[in-house]
């Protein structure tokens, strides 16, 4: 049994026409908040600027490479980073969708829509975080593991999940968390059933090693790899251990939290229930976490 008789077609048609106006009502959004600052770096660092060295940035390389890739395959300008924020979403909505394919259309098109209404209810100043770019990858990376613990034969969804945790680690290291997280998953699961350990442990770790690799002799190439490293320990570090003491932080839009954990207890409840597919819940709350 799966869950699409708990997500009503009624539901996902209500989910389609809000996804559907707020789309139409973000075409014109401006390229505001971060992204321009980016986007600013970025072109410098495509006209030959060190960064790190020559630009002072906290930010970590992965997030101006996207942006790079935007500025030259794009274009500058409100319509160029419009088309690549709805693209991107697209993307990830459909990431989402084929994660939560076993478990019925309802979830899946559910769970798509649902990803895609937030995203597009924050406003003009979401387009482009860092989180929001994380999304598309830690999604891929626990499909691809997913894909992996239910049928051996996959070997390439290690590969592929391996590839989208690292990219998301040049974007913001936390991904890394994840990557040990499902990796620990993989040996566990390869000793649990018998299968070669090293094969698939391997497979995963060196296509999670590929990108940041990359990235780290592309910042080595052009000098920039010492100011990096000093931004980010002398920085970055310390900055962040600092941050929300005095305890005057406040967990962004926390209202919204509490549906959507609301959902995700129904879920391990139905799970439970009905016996839906174990490997993807446990990728599912590794992502989560």
């Amino acid at each position: 049994m799966t869950t699409a008789r708990f997500v009503p077609p009624t539901v996902v048609s209500g989910y389609l026409l809000v996804a559907a106006y707020l789309t139409a009502r973000s075409l014109a959004w401006p390229l505001i908040h971060d992204a321009p600052l980016m986007h600013y770096i970025a072109w410098r660092i495509g006209e030959g600027a060190v960064p790190y060295r020559d630009l002072f940035d906290m930010n970590f390389p992965g997030t101006y490479v996207l942006h790079l890739a935007v500025l030259r395959g794009l274009g500058p300008g409100d319509v160029a980073w419009r088309a690549f924020d709805l693209a991107w979403l697209a993307a990830t909505s459909l990431a989402i969708g084929a994660f939560a394919s076993p478990w019925g259309r309802g979830a899946a098109w559910g769970g798509a829509l649902f990803f895609a209404v937030y995203h597009l209810a924050a406003g003009a100043w979401q387009t482009g975080q860092r989180d929001f770019l994380l999304c598309a990858f830690l999604v891929l990376g626990a499909l691809g593991v997913a894909r992996w613990l239910e049928d051996a034969r996959r070997r390439a969804g290690l590969a592929i999940g391996g590839l989208a945790l690292g990219a998301a680690m040049t974007i913001k290291p936390h991904a890394g968390l994840l990557a040990v997280a499902l990796g620990l998953l993989v040996v566990v699961e390869a000793r649990r059933s018998g299968r070669p350990l090293m094969a698939p442990a391997t497979t995963f770790a060196a296509a999670a090693m590929l990108v940041p690799t990359t990235v780290l002799g592309w910042l080595a190439a052009v000098g920039a790899l010492a100011a990096w490293r000093e931004i980010v320990v002398s920085y970055l570090l310390p900055f962040y251990a600092r941050l929300g003491r005095p305890s005057s932080w406040v967990f962004h839009r926390w209202q919204v939290w509490i549906p959507i954990a609301a959902a995700v207890a129904l879920f391990f409840v139905f799970s439970l229930l009905f016996r839906l597919s174990e490997a993807r819940q446990i990728a599912a709350v590794l992502r989560r976490k």
